[in-house]
């Protein structure tokens, strides 16, 4: 039976078992032939390259997560999911979730759906099961069971910046994660969930819900605006600059950043991170963790608490494990010099349809605005291509991943300077784009020593010059310029005068000076920005060499000496550059 059973398994489909017509779930399948097939792997296929192969997906297999409550609680780990689905019921109880009512003919119910998930540690082990119910909240109707739905988490850049500044001031910092957060938030509406399995209620009752569920439109809007209230109260405030970045009242310079339901707070001494965790843990149930990785980026900082590194070479290996190039052979740049991505005889050829070229690039893009800014150029013309890519398109992803393979314990390196200032690169690519002709602006802002925002993008109109590329670049990356000195204010620090630095001298004196001749009248209105900015005195502007400019970086494909010297200069190092390395 069990050989008639693998011969015929599908993933998916429950098997025949033997003459009695009885099946056997595919998970309890897996778990019969697991040794089996590890022994024929192991016996049978001893010359095979592909045996570890093999392994790996029997490995995969056994650590599956079950698809319906039926399933984990019919599995070979069942002990751990039923613990996980217990956990998760208390947790509803604990916060009132719902109240038993009697069903009416009228109610409209919403159900629900266990989903089970295997957490895992930066480096791959897993961490815990986890089992949430989540409402089916696609059948919500607009108007009625719902209205507003935004809901915010912090920027990347936000992050980046507070690690900067705590590098800086030598800060501490402490991380922290809500358990069961979107629980917290109060309903308004009148709603009424169907009851899930593993929930006994009487015959003729249902579940009116008093606080949000996982999978309601309003969920995460209920929820933060939960938090806020509470931070409130607290005397914390939001700031203007990110929503989910709040800072103390008084003079003491205390911040915290919310991502959906995981923080870091930040302050001069530990007492008062306590204090606040001591107040949070009065309303919410809180887990204080240590403060080795946050959303995916992993945390190190010297034993002296001057400089901090962020680095994401846990994500790194697993996706080069994902796309089968965690053995390729090691790339210097992201991208070849002279490359032809974008030219009409690459455009010419047929797409490619068999490859993952979509799920690939989300992959690196989450990367490259984490804390890989040196593939950020690279990104910024695949990205392009992800409707319909073509083969030499795909090569060149593959050529990321092939750089990332070589460097990937790099990022970015935080460290206390003399005097920091928020200074602004500013570069462009006058006509870089053979397809449509267009430039590609580059843009890097630094506070300390690592970058707070980078930008590889290109331009939205056809610059007709040099100059008005330039001219381009600096008025957007000026954007960002005045939002992290705004941001620094509200951060209650005190630092000189924004600077803007550019190679182009052309461009310098059309920002000084209101030129208008036959080479700039046709400039978009929206791009005189920059020089409103200039005459209120927002920032200083001064020219800087073309081989001393970081931005190059970011918006053409450099050799292999140059990259390296700009990509040093931004601060993406290796993790065994940090001095004194050693815990957060």
């Amino acid at each position: 039976a069990e050989t008639t059973a693998s011969d015929n398994a599908r993933p998916g489909r429950s098997i025949a078992n033997g003459a009695s017509g009885a099946t056997v779930p595919p998970s309890r399948l897996v778990q019969r032939l697991a040794p089996t097939l590890g022994e024929w792997i192991m016996k049978d296929r001893p010359k095979r390259s592909t045996k570890s192969v093999y392994a790996r997906n029997l490995s995969m297999i056994c650590e599956s997560e079950p698809d319906s409550y039926t399933d984990a609680i019919n599995r070979w780990d069942a002990e751990k999911w039923r613990q996980a689905i217990t956990e998760e019921l208390n947790a509803h109880r604990e916060n009132k979730t719902w109240e038993i009512v009697t069903k009416t003919p009228n109610m409209r119910e919403i159900s629900a759906k266990w989903v089970f998930k295997v957490k895992h540690n930066a480096d791959g082990s897993i961490e815990r099961y986890k089992a949430r119910l989540v409402a089916r909240g696609f059948v919500q109707k607009k108007g009625v069971d719902y209205n507003e739905v935004f809901s915010p988490v912090v920027r990347m850049d936000s992050i980046r910046l507070l690690f900067s500044v705590c590098a800086q001031y030598e800060m501490h910092f402490k991380q922290f994660d809500i358990t069961t957060a979107f629980l917290n938030g109060d309903i308004e509406e009148e709603l009424y969930l169907d009851p899930p399995e593993g929930l006994t209620v009487p015959e003729g009752s249902t579940c009116r819900l008093r606080r949000s569920l996982y999978g309601l439109k309003q969920a995460p809007r209920c929820w933060n605006t939960k938090f806020s209230e509470m931070l409130r109260t607290f005397k914390m405030r939001q700031t203007a600059s990110d929503p989910c970045v709040y800072v103390s009242k008084g003079d003491e310079r205390l911040y915290l950043a919310l991502y959906v339901d995981d923080g870091l707070i930040f302050a001069e001494n530990t007492s008062s991170i306590n204090k606040l965790l001591e107040y949070l843990t009065l309303h919410f149930k809180v887990k204080s963790v240590e403060s080795h990785c946050f959303v995916g980026v992993e945390i190190v900082r010297d034993m002296e608490g001057k400089s901090i590194f962020l680095h994401q070479s846990g994500y790194i290996k697993r996706i080069l494990e994902k796309f089968n190039m965690a053995h390729s052979n090691g790339a210097p740049t992201p991208l070849e010099v002279g490359h032809s991505l974008n030219r009409q005889e690459t455009l010419d050829t047929e797409p490619v349809e068999d490859v993952p070229y979509p799920e690939a690039l989300g992959s690196l893009l989450y990367c490259a605005t984490g804390t890989r800014p040196d593939i950020a150029q690279a990104l910024s013309i695949l990205s392009k291509y992800s409707r319909e890519p073509r083969s030499q398109h795909w090569q060149a992803v593959k050529r990321v991943f092939r750089y990332l393979r070589s460097t990937t314990d790099y990022g970015l390196l935080y460290r206390k300077i003399e005097n920091p200032k928020v200074v602004c690169y500013s570069d462009a690519d006058w006509a870089g784009d053979q397809d449509n002709r267009k430039s590609t602006s580059g843009m890097v802002t630094f506070l300390t020593s690592g970058p707070i925002s980078f930008r590889a993008q290109q331009q939205s109109v056809v610059a007709l010059s040099t100059t008005e590329a330039e001219y381009i670049a600096a008025s957007e990356a000026v954007k960002d310029l005045i939002w992290i000195q705004r941001f620094v204010k509200e951060l209650k620090l005190d630092v000189a005068k924004s600077l803007l630095l550019c190679d182009n001298e052309s461009a310098l004196k059309l920002i000084r000076n209101p030129e208008f001749h036959q080479r700039t009248k046709h400039i978009e209105i929206r791009f005189h920005f920059i020089r409103e900015k200039f005459e209120e005195g927002k920032f200083d502007l001064e020219h800087i060499c073309s081989k001393d400019q970081r931005a190059d970086v970011f918006t053409k494909a450099l050799s292999a000496d140059r990259f390296r010297t700009l990509r040093d200069s931004i601060g993406c190092v290796a993790l065994e550059r940090v001095p004194n390395e050693g815990g957060c």
